[in-house]
């Protein structure tokens, strides 16, 4: 009998294609239950499902920022305080609690102001080095000063290195009135009497009577 003899109203050549169409359905069955058991055991159950879901949840949460040092938290506290010091009667201690003054500007304020005798005027931290009009306009809002603390000498007893330390009668103004000094021995030596004689003029004279009699 021929192959494609047909048996009933199918053919074997059809009934060949069945089976394969069958057996591929099949097959095709097989690997969807295969995948499915795969994907339900990459699934994490119970508490790993909590603690993924945990991990996802905060790894979209905003980053925490790292801890501020204790230098940068003591600067914010300062600045928040609003502290303000007066430059003729403050120590070191006091000087560091102003922001912006560190060891170094709180040991050159005092520098200065015992050369000087204390300070008449703010711009004075200007003979500092390293403060420019900049850094003493981010020092202003900080620091006031009290001439009234400043104590007053006898400029006929002053010394050349004291005269000289002050950045107003400098060296040249100083040997001067030590040569006033000589000439009129006997005599007690002002800041009137430095002016008539035109060491100095009448701003200046006014500026050293917060230091000398």
């Amino acid at each position: 009998m021929r192959g494609d003899r047909i048996f009933g109203k199918i053919s074997v050549r059809e009934s060949k294609g069945v089976l394969i169409l069958t057996l591929i359905i099949v097959a095709l069955q097989g690997a969807a239950l295969l995948y499915g058991e795969w994907e339900r055991s990459r699934r994490p159950s119970g508490v790993e499902s909590d603690m993924s879901q945990s991990i996802a949840t905060s790894s979209h949460l905003p980053k925490k920022e790292s801890p501020k040092t204790k230098y940068e938290s003591r600067r914010e506290n300062l600045s928040q305080r609003r502290v303000v010091v007066e430059l003729n009667s403050s120590d070191s201690a006091t000087l560091l609690s102003v922001p912006g003054i560190g060891p170094y500007f709180a040991s050159a304020i005092l520098k200065l102001r015992e050369e000087l005798g204390g300070f008449v005027s703010h711009r004075q931290l200007l003979e500092i080095r390293g403060i420019d009009s900049t850094k003493l306009g981010e020092l202003l809002p900080h620091i006031v000063v009290d001439p009234s603390q400043i104590e007053r000498k006898s400029i006929s007893a002053a010394s050349f290195q004291e005269l000289s330390n002050n950045p107003q009668i400098g060296a040249y103004r100083a040997r001067a009135i030590l040569k006033l000094k000589e000439l009129l021995v006997g005599e007690e030596i002002t800041l009137k009497k430095i002016r008539l004689h035109k060491i100095i003029g009448e701003e200046l004279e006014k500026f050293l009577n917060f230091y000398y009699k």
